[in-house]
């Protein structure tokens, strides 16, 4: 037993000296090294999804969700275009409302996006974000966003409240434009 006992001490022992001397990767000693997680500028995607509600005081509303990807250019930690397209699906869709029993439409956009003030030695800040575009099955758009990052430059996480404008093809006796409210939730990199 005690051989057992001094194989095993002797065991960790080496394991724990020989973990001391991990090396961990250096940085590049390249003149072009470039490390692109801390960059103000370039590329840039997100990905969202939102659930929400139509506004309406007299009818039927209807309750949607969405997921929608948007890659574009980032110039600087205020400002970001892209173009971004997506899905949405309507969970009590109303045949009135939209002039079709199709649950889906599918949204092309562009938007715009940036931080409301410096993330610098920040964990969390406030951004705007405006969507304006078109949706198969229902017609023009537009969104503007307003909500908080949390993380870092290139790898955020977004929660927003979003106010969407829809131009809808309904029926004649029905209001061709719709309001709804939405809470987003997104990741971007």
């Amino acid at each position: 037993m005690k051989k057992i006992i001094l194989t095993l001490a002797a065991v960790f022992t080496f394991g724990y000296a020989s973990a001391q001397d991990v090396r961990l990767p250096e940085k590049p000693k390249t003149a072009n090294y470039k490390d692109y997680s801390t960059e103000q500028t370039g590329f840039w995607c997100a990905a969202e999804v939102d659930a929400g509600s139509t506004v309406k005081f007299k009818g039927k509303n209807t309750q949607m969700a969405s997921a929608t990807y948007t890659g574009g250019y980032m110039f600087n930690e205020y400002l970001k275009a892209g173009v971004g397209f997506g899905v949405k699906y309507y969970f009590n869709n109303s045949e009135a409302l939209r002039n079709t029993d199709i649950k889906w439409s599918f949204p092309i956009f562009a938007n715009v996006r940036g931080n409301i003030i410096s993330q610098d030695n920040r964990g969390a800040v406030p951004f705007w974000s405006f969507s304006a575009g078109g949706a198969i099955r229902d017609g023009f758009f537009f969104s503007p966003t307003i909500g908080y990052r949390f993380g870092e430059t290139r790898s955020s996480w977004l929660v927003g409240i979003s106010y969407t404008f829809s131009e809808i093809p309904s029926y004649p006796d029905y209001d061709k434009t719709t309001s709804a409210f939405t809470l987003k939730l997104g990741y971007e990199f």
